[in-house]
């Protein structure tokens, strides 16, 4: 390249002395700002004798090049990266000052003025230097971060703003940066979510907040249900939804969500656990914490997906209810499983169509006839491995998956998890993975009341009256007045369909009813209360009055439907309102549950091998101290672990042989206390049992001094999570493929597509 003299401003400044390194420091900003040169610093040499020259003077030696000073040096491989670009073009430009000792002042000892590029200000303010934000509008940048902006909408924000020629790569290093700092671990974290959950107990005191410690104060789990959460329970607890997310706090907690359907279909959270690993002490913990504060005997059906295998966990806790695996789970699962088969695509989609096939049979004939379809299909295709694993992981429990099993239960035609699949995807979209856990709980709960106050809206709206008319039929549109929008359409749908059927109805008995199509005929039942029900798989499904009950309820004027009380309009629930309740609920609660629990680990003492691997990493790091330490020392620190033993072994002869048992006048303790910590029950400060000890009374403590009463917590980052507990699988292996098999000598080895990964 050409080498040229730019025309400079201010040669002068060459000739300055300066007494200072700051002013000298403004003095050449300054003139590089003004002949837009971009320079950096190359090398230099601190001054560390003198205390007062090193303050005001910092450097003795400092030498200052062009940014596109030095040769590219070329990468030991080829062809990575080959459109990158550098700026060192061996710029010649330098400028080499010196502190003098004599006048004791900053000179210019040598220069070269010379570039080898072209300078200016089109070039110059595109510079990273230049192009770089100060703290003001970085600390304005960091808001926009907050809210995830589109990246190239807030590019041009800051341009237009700043007046810098910013990058899309810098605001990815902004962002980066930013997430960073956000993501820090401070001690403080579980002190934020002591008091978080204080507040969500003051603000309302039927609300119900469970932590799980172990021995060592960290959090294990978190249960949060609200009061309003309780009566939405209450008040649609037939069919119950339940999985689990990730990626909703920098801490790793995975968040489990327990959701109902209203009278709409509109899904609703009811409950929500963090856990710290997924094992089954957590998950106990969960369904026994949701069980004891709800009342579950009224739960008929219990849907959960494909990852959730811990289903005699949840058979335990909810003794009356189906648990029903999401029918889009399955195919899925059933496809992954089919596409792994070393076969042609053709086979395979008629494998899928066959399983398909099967999974919505609508009774046990049907399903045999797609079986025998597979087995056939299996065989011919040299598939017995996969026969085999369908024998035993799914045609052995046709009943949480299969359609025909499901005809008879009241699921609302709900067969997967698409409402808490969306209400996930939801939260993720407003909770991001780098935000702490109290952050994500504060988030949590906003959305949670945001399905509240939906409610207040959906209240003025039953309010409302149509202004057409729906039927011919006015006890029917005082029916379809007293239901929500959903179940009346439903019933509409059976009110017209029965004004285009033929029905021939006859007494069967006292005071029931049967009715004969020309198909089928059902029994209609009438109650003390002259509520009429039939038992079609309508209602059954539904919990609604069918077409057949209608009939009879317009035959017989004296006759009313019968339908289940969720589908009562909110204005007319004899329940207590929640939204009223949560409005209008300040007082605090002196009889609140429990908030500190503890896991079992804390309650039993540590095997030998469990000593063995909390005492291991800290042999390791002073073993690793002492051996780096000289020769003398490594002695002497020698000798004073060798002291330290003896000492050990002195006492623990002296403990055995001066142990006696408990006097009987020892301060009774809580079993639910670790023994580390069984000073002060904690866990008995909300139902007002006063300790053993008559100094100190805590019958008036009120809800805000908890975060002095109650045990310390400390919230950590999950780096190693532990999955479903080992066993389970060969427990409820529904989803397990068949394992690695040894071939018999002669046979042809399985192919490794047809070994899966073990789930």
């Amino acid at each position: 390249m050409e080498i040229y003299t730019p025309e400079y401003i201010n040669l002068d400044f060459f000739n300055q002395k300066f007494n200072a390194y700051s002013e000298f420091k403004n003095e050449l900003d300054s003139w590089c700002n003004d002949n837009k040169v971009p320079i950096k610093i190359r090398s230099s040499q601190l001054i560390k004798d003198d205390c007062v020259l090193s303050k005001q003077i910092v450097y003795s030696k400092i030498y200052y090049t062009c940014v596109h000073y030095g040769i590219h040096k070329e990468r030991l491989t080829t062809g990575s990266r080959p459109n990158q670009k550098v700026l060192a073009t061996n710029c010649p430009f330098f400028l080499h000052y010196k502190y003098d000792t004599i006048d004791k002042k900053i000179y210019l000892f040598q220069k070269n003025i010379e570039h080898n590029h072209k300078i200016g200000p089109e070039i110059f303010c595109n510079y990273s230097k230049n192009r770089r934000l100060n703290e003001s509008e970085q600390k304005e940048l960091e808001k926009y971060f907050q809210v995830d902006p589109s990246m190239r909408k807030l590019k041009r924000h800051v341009i237009l703003t700043t007046k810098k020629p910013i990058t899309s790569d810098d605001l990815y290093n902004y962002k980066n940066n930013f997430l960073k700092k956000s993501t820090q671990y401070f001690d403080e974290e579980g002190v934020k979510l002591k008091k978080l959950i204080e507040e969500i107990k003051n603000e309302d005191s039927n609300n119900k907040v469970v932590c799980s410690l172990d021995e060592n104060s960290n959090l294990n789990c978190l249960f949060i249900q609200t009061s309003f959460q309780m009566e939405w329970f209450k008040n649609y607890n037939s069919v119950v939804h339940l999985d689990g997310t990730f990626k909703l706090n920098c801490e790793n907690y995975l968040l489990y969500v327990l959701m109902v359907q209203d009278g709409n279909g509109n899904g609703r959270p009811i409950a929500y656990c963090f856990m710290k690993n997924e094992t089954l002490e957590n998950l106990e913990f969960f369904y026994n914490t949701f069980v004891e504060f709800n009342e579950v005997g009224s739960v008929k059906i219990i849907i959960v997906d494909k990852d959730l295998t811990n289903l005699q966990l949840i058979g335990q806790y909810f003794p009356n209810a189906n648990i029903l695996l999401c029918v889009f789970h399955v195919i899925k699962y059933l496809k992954t499983q089919v596409a792994k088969l070393v076969i042609d695509k053709i086979s395979k989609n008629e494998l899928m169509e066959t399983i398909q096939g099967m999974v919505y049979a609508s009774d046990e004939l049907e399903y045999n006839e797609f079986y025998d379809e597979l087995g056939q299909s299996a065989k011919s295709l040299k598939q017995n491995d996969f026969k085999s694993y369908f024998d035993k992981n799914w045609n052995s429990c046709q009943n949480l998956w299969v359609r025909h099993f499901r005809l008879k239960l009241p699921h609302m035609n709900t067969q997967t998890n698409n409402h808490l699949e969306s209400f996930n995807s939801n939260l993720k979209i407003s909770i991001k993975c780098n935000k702490h856990l109290t952050e994500s709980i504060i988030e949590l709960m906003a959305i949670s009341r945001e399905y509240l106050f939906n409610q207040l809206s959906k209240n003025l709206q039953d309010i409302k009256k149509r202004k057409t008319i729906l039927s011919n039929s006015d006890k029917i549109n005082s029916l379809l007045d007293q239901l929500d929008d959903k179940a009346a359409e439903l019933v509409l749908n059976q009110f017209n369909l029965m004004k285009k059927q033929n029905f021939c109805l006859n007494r069967s008995g006292e005071s029931d009813y049967k009715i004969e199509t020309k198909k089928n005929s059902y029994l209609i039942m009438v109650d003390s209360n002259k509520e009429v029900k039939c038992e079609c798989d309508f209602t059954r499904n539904f919990m609604l009055p069918c077409r057949h009950t209608l009939y009879t309820c317009e035959s017989n004027r004296p006759l009313v439907p019968w339908f289940h009380k969720r589908f009562l309009k909110k204005s007319l629930l004899l329940t207590v309102n929640p939204v009223s309740d949560f409005i209008c609920s300040q007082q605090t609660n002196s009889n609140s549950p429990t908030i500190w629990k503890w896991s079992k680990d804390c309650l039993r003492a540590s095997t030998p091998q469990e000593k063995f691997h909390k005492i291991k990493n800290l042999c390791e790091e002073i073993t690793n101290l002492v051996c780096s330490a000289g020769e003398n020392e490594f002695l002497s620190q020698k000798s004073q672990l060798e002291s330290y033993l003896k000492s050990l072994q002195t006492n623990n002869v002296q403990n055995s042989q001066n142990s006696q048992p408990f006097s009987s006048q020892a301060p009774c303790l809580n079993t639910s206390t670790p023994k580390s910590r069984r000073t002060l029950d904690f866990s008995d400060v909300y139902t007002s049992i006063n300790p053993v000890s008559d100094e100190l009374e805590i019958d008036d403590v009120q809800l805000t001094d908890m975060c002095e009463l109650s045990p310390k917590m400390i919230v950590n980052k999950v780096l190693n999570r532990v999955g479903r507990p080992a066993g389970t699988n060969k427990k409820f292996g529904y989803f397990n493929i068949n394992k690695r098999k040894t071939q018999p000598a002669g046979e042809t080895p399985i192919s490794k597509r047809t070994r899966s990964k073990k789930f």
